[in-house]
Parts: structure tokens; C-alpha cells; sequence
């Protein structure tokens, strides 16, 4: 949760604005590919020993020390201004959207797992449903935002929502991989 709110800033404030687009979007798709064959690389490291599919994870992580300590800059170019009474209300939307994201994001991480493994689903089988997840997220991306700047983003954002909520309800009543 750190490093999502942590990542996101620090880029969108150390980049250079001439160039902040390209290396938000070179991030984020680094983030979804990474997020995208992390699961599948950690069930073949899983299949072969495992401890060694924490281990990497672990390594993986230490390297981000250095990177941190070394490959920052020092200063920003933007300041921090302190929110004022009324911008809460302003930000509302987007803090709903953040909210659902964040409930959505601890369902898949904690709860599905155990879904899952209770349906006899191998860590194969697993890692191929989290995979099809961040698929579907980066494939759909444009045609939500493209109906959210038709049909306003709040309508967007409750239906997203709704369909998300009747997704969950409808895989704990099936016991099929295809659903799940």
C-alpha cells in the first residue's frame, strides 16, 4: 500500500513535465507487466521449491533499497501545499474510485487465494487466474474511461461497481476455473 501511493507520487512529482506522460505510462506498464507475470514466474519458482518463489520476491524487493537511496533525486520541483477545508468535498469521486480500487485490490489479495485453494486449484491454476485479472484490467482500461468521459464519471465508476460486486457474488456460487 506504501509503495502504490509512494510509486505514484514520486513519479508524477520527480518527472520532468516535458516528459512526465511518457514515464507515467512507461511506469504503469511496467507495473501491470510486472504485476501480470509476477504470479505466473512465482507458481513455476512455487512448482520447483517453494521457498525459492519468496525468496525472489524478497530479493526483489532489497533491490528497490538502492534504487531508493541512490536513483532519486533530491529535490522536487513542485511543493507540497496542504489540502484546504472545501478541496475534500472537490475530490470526492476520486476518493470513491481510490476506495473501491483499495477494497477490490484486498479481496483479490487475501480472500481469493483461500477461494481457490478451497476449490482444489493448483498454484498453476492460481497464478494463470491472476494473470487473466491484470489482463482483463489493462484491455479494458480505455473503454471504461472512453464511456466514463460519455456517460460521466460517477454513472461510470457505480456501474464498474455494481458489476464488480456481482462478479464476486457469482464466483462464490460456482465452482468453475472459467468464472472464478
Amino acid at each position: 500500500g506504501f509503495y502504490l501511493i509512494g510509486g505514484q507520487s514520486a513519479v508524477n512529482t520527480l518527472a520532468p513535465e516535458e516528459n512526465r506522460s511518457l514515464i507515467s505510462g512507461l511506469y504503469a506498464l511496467s507495473f501491470g507487466l510486472g504485476i501480470g507475470f509476477g504470479p505466473m514466474a512465482g507458481a513455476a519458482l512455487f512448482s520447483f521449491e517453494p521457498q525459492w518463489a519468496f525468496y525472489a520476491c524478497a530479493f526483489i524487493l532489497w533491490l528497490g533499497i538502492p534504487l531508493v537511496m541512490f536513483g532519486l533525486p533530491s529535490e522536487t520541483s513542485k511543493r507540497v501545499v496542504p489540502l484546504e477545508r472545501g478541496q475534500v468535498r472537490k475530490m470526492r469521486v476520486p476518493l470513491h474510485a481510490v476506495f473501491s480500487y483499495g477494497v477490490a485490490e484486498s479481496i483479490l489479495m487475501s480472500l481469493f487465494p483461500i477461494v481457490m485453494v478451497d476449490r482444489g486449484l493448483t498454484v498453476t491454476e492460481m497464478s494463470l487466474a491472476f494473470s487473466i485479472f491484470v489482463l482483463g484490467g489493462m484491455i479494458s482500461t480505455l473503454p471504461i474511461t472512453r464511456l466514463a468521459d460519455m456517460y460521466g464519471q460517477e454513472r461510470s465508476l457505480a456501474t464498474c461497481a455494481a458489476v464488480g460486486a456481482l462478479g464476486s457474488l457469482v464466483m462464490t456460487w460456482t465452482d468453475s476455473l472459467a468464472v472464478t
